[in-house]
């Protein structure tokens, strides 16, 4: 015979899932809309350090692009940042709007970003065919 044990919750019927505690919907809607908050913060943070990035322009002092190498990098550690914090709060409660509307804003603003480097990519490669006839 086997040595092996089974072991049953007599309380439990066999093949039925313990019940997991509700959580209140606003409670979840509520930590959901702390996340997109902070979410919106790095958002923000990103576009306040990108324009930050632009006005040092090209200084040729080595303490200005070792602080633009910085910022460059906070860059998309700010955006990366805003994202996961979206997707966490998708994730923690499906039901609140204000996660649903960042998503949406954020696949808007990824659209706009590649469509616009797409068309820059387009008028230099024309004006590069310009240049060598």
């Amino acid at each position: 015979m086997d040595n092996q044990t089974n072991f049953y919750d007599p309380v439990q019927p066999a093949g039925m899932a313990a019940p997991k505690p509700q959580i209140d919907m606003a409670a979840k809607k509520k930590r959901a809309g702390k996340f997109c908050f902070i979410s919106l913060g790095f958002f923000a943070a990103g576009i306040l350090t990108g324009l930050a990035w632009a006005k040092f322009g090209s200084n040729s002092t080595a303490l200005l692009q070792a602080l633009q190498q910085i910022m460059f990098f906070l860059i998309f550690a700010f955006y990366f940042a805003a994202v996961a914090f979206m997707i966490v709060a998708r994730i923690k409660c499906r039901q609140c709007k204000f996660g649903l509307t960042l998503m949406w804003v954020y696949i808007a603003v990824l659209a706009i970003a590649l469509i616009s480097f797409l068309v820059l990519i387009g008028i230099l490669a024309f004006s590069i065919g310009m240049i060598s006839k």
